[in-house]
């Protein structure tokens, strides 16, 4: 969910293959394709579930179908990390390290940004206001590029051994 210029541009990005078994077929169904930074890609590369895992309801969230992702993958509003709710998004997010120090700060500079622009009064005095819209939209426009917001919700607790 990194948008390609927060991940160094197009060039940063890799075609992924969803499914990386169907890799060798020389011909490729463009469902089987989207773009992925490579780090997303890297990881994923040799993790396919097997049978007995995808029974089990273990597999990769697929990005292109499943826009809803917070029925399998929350954020922590304190940490910024990401939590699996389903054993779908436990698997996506351990595999895909989708808590790497890089996404964990975009999520938190994401919030803290949103917190800015949307609780923060200010005072306009006619002189500033032009400045004032000009960095309000230039935030808006940094927004944008942000990974989007994820539900926030409370990760399980994990039991002591």
């Amino acid at each position: 969910m990194l948008h390609k210029d927060m991940a160094g541009g197009e060039s940063a990005l890799d075609v992924d293959h969803f499914d990386p078994r169907l890799k060798s077929n020389y011909l490729q169904s463009y469902l089987n394709l989207f773009p992925a930074s490579r780090h997303c890609n890297g990881k994923k590369q040799n993790a396919w579930p097997t049978k007995e895992m995808q029974a089990a309801g273990i597999r990769f969230l697929d990005c292109t179908r499943e826009h809803d992702y917070d029925v399998h993958i929350l954020e922590d509003p304190k940490t910024h990390r990401v939590f699996g709710v389903t054993p779908a998004g436990r698997y996506h997010v351990r595999v895909l390290d989708l808590n790497a120090d890089v996404f964990i700060k975009h999520r938190k500079m994401r919030t803290n940004l949103r917190i800015f622009m949307t609780k923060t009064p200010v005072i306009i005095k006619p002189k500033a206001f032009e400045r004032l819209r000009a960095a309000i939209q230039l935030a808006q426009d940094f927004q944008e590029l942000m990974i989007p917001v994820i539900r926030y919700g409370v990760p399980p607790s994990v039991p002591k051994d």
